[in-house]
């Protein structure tokens, strides 16, 4: 932690109390004065917490109300929250599982059928929020309808190289809870 110096003593008395509070930074020699505070030294900047949900915790429509619950009663006590969430459950699983049978089955490859699961996922959680015509939830329709085309070419090309792969699992983050 660093240090509280009072003024040099080679500073006179009366810009002396302009100096009080400088901090000595480790390693340096002389003190420098405290970052400024923004809105004046009246304002108080809102406590902030980050929030992070696993994908157990944001599983279904159910969790993500109580995700919900929590972080509005953190809002109403006056901290700004900031949220981290990961897949709906099982989804990133799911996307790896769906990119490896691209490969195995190449052109055969059924990718509604692989990616089907996902899909109702997140319709049903729409429905049971009553989302199905939001703006977030036609984002992930969206989404899904890419991740189709992308796993289509990996099967076609019979290739997922690192960089493919992690695109794939990029389609599991963005995802129906990330839009409240």
């Amino acid at each position: 932690m660093p240090q509280r110096l009072a003024a040099p003593s080679h500073v006179s008395r009366v810009n002396a109390p302009r100096m009080e509070g400088w901090i000595k930074r480790p390693g340096t020699r002389s003190a420098r004065p405290p970052p400024p505070r923004r809105g004046g030294a009246a304002a108080a900047a809102p406590k902030r917490v980050i929030m992070k949900f696993g994908g157990s915790s944001v599983r279904d429509a159910e969790r993500i109300r109580e995700v919900c619950s929590l972080v509005t009663d953190v809002y109403a006590e006056g901290t700004r929250p900031h949220l981290v969430c990961s897949a709906m459950g099982k989804t990133t699983n799911g996307l790896l599982a769906a990119a490896d049978a691209a490969i195995a089955q190449g052109p055969t490859f059924a990718v509604k059928d692989a990616i089907g699961p996902i899909r109702e996922l997140h319709a049903e959680t729409a429905a049971t929020l009553e989302l199905e015509d939001s703006e977030p939830y036609a984002e992930v329709v969206a989404l899904l309808d890419e991740l189709e085309r992308t796993l289509e070419g990996v099967a076609m090309l019979g290739e997922l190289s690192v960089r493919i792969k992690d695109r794939v699992v990029s389609y599991a983050a963005p995802q129906l809870g990330s839009g409240f």
